[in-house]
């Protein structure tokens, strides 16, 4: 009967370290995230090596108290003779955000926007931005 026991404890151990492998395994990019990754200076940010992301300055922004100062502004280039959008520049804030509501932009179609229905996907668009 203590040997059936052992045995019948033993295999519960071991379907316990499987299940907490296979949550661990499942789990690992997640796990992967919270390691700390090095942080680089403006001054020695590395080539591109495939890597999605790399961090800069610990991920703290240094901003200055003029940096605060500056007035909102928007600037944007002229079509070009093919009518595309080129270059825009700006220093956004809450004076720069609309103060009413936004009205159909159905007609807008900017330069490389595709849009495509989808007949197996609710709202028929896959990327449906909020109105």
């Amino acid at each position: 009967m203590a040997k059936r026991k052992a045995k019948k404890q033993n295999y519960i151990n071991y379907l316990l370290i499987l299940i907490l492998f296979t949550l661990l395994y499942s789990a690992k990019d997640d796990l992967l995230k919270i390691i700390p990754q090095k942080s680089y200076a403006l001054t020695e940010i590395p080539e591109y090596n495939g890597t999605d992301y790399i961090i800069i300055n610990n991920n703290n922004p240094d901003f200055t108290d003029e940096d605060y100062k500056l007035k909102s502004f928007e600037s944007y280039s002229e079509l070009d003779y093919l009518k595309r959008c080129g270059v825009a520049f700006a220093n956004v804030s809450k004076e720069t955000m609309p103060n009413e509501e936004r009205g159909n932009i159905g007609m807008i179609k900017p330069s490389g926007w595709h849009t495509i229905k989808y007949d197996n996907i609710n709202g028929l668009y896959l990327y449906n931005r909020c109105k």
